[in-house]
């Protein structure tokens, strides 16, 4: 019941320091999302590039226009806090772990009372690379959106299978 879409970009700017664009689109049918548009900029740097390890962290800016049960249909901005690691097991297998949490003091309304505006994502993956472009993925994905009109439905857990295609 949830379809999902992002695009992320990152630039090398030196060897540790990038800026990153991340673009994402995503419709939830059981959560009364009927659209959600994000636009995230902002710089990263690389703690840690070794062969097999590597280490991101950043923080960035947010617009978030969102059109679901509860909520005003308007724009919000919010802070955000991103990290992501990678390990390489071998030459096929890696292990891929990424966090983010947003944040918006501006307050968003459930009926009357007012409430925060921030999200928290966990996701860790194992990916297996096919050739040197095609890979399979098992991801783990735990989210948390405090927006959400029904508090039974704000946490969300999910184990999903993908293909990906690298550029």
């Amino acid at each position: 019941e949830r379809y999902e879409t992002s695009f992320r970009w990152r630039h090398e700017l030196t060897e540790r320091m990038f800026p990153q664009s991340l673009t994402s689109y995503y419709t939830d049918r059981v959560k009364h999302i009927d659209h959600n548009f994000e636009q995230n900029v902002g710089p990263g740097y690389r703690f840690i590039d070794r062969k097999r390890h590597i280490l991101n962290a950043g923080r960035g800016g947010t617009g978030q226009y969102r059109e679901a049960l509860g909520v005003s249909e308007d724009v919000i901005y919010l802070s955000e806090f991103f990290q992501d690691y990678s390990y390489k097991i071998n030459g096929r297998l890696s292990f891929l772990q990424e966090a983010s949490a947003l944040y918006s003091t501006k307050p968003v309304f459930h009926g009357i009372a007012p409430a925060d505006n921030y999200r928290i994502r966990f996701n860790s993956a194992l990916q297996g690379k096919v050739s040197e472009r095609v890979s399979l993925n098992i991801r783990y994905e735990y989210e948390y959106d405090s927006t959400v009109s029904n508090p039974a439905l704000r946490t969300d857990k999910r184990v999903t299978s993908s293909i990906g295609y690298a550029l």
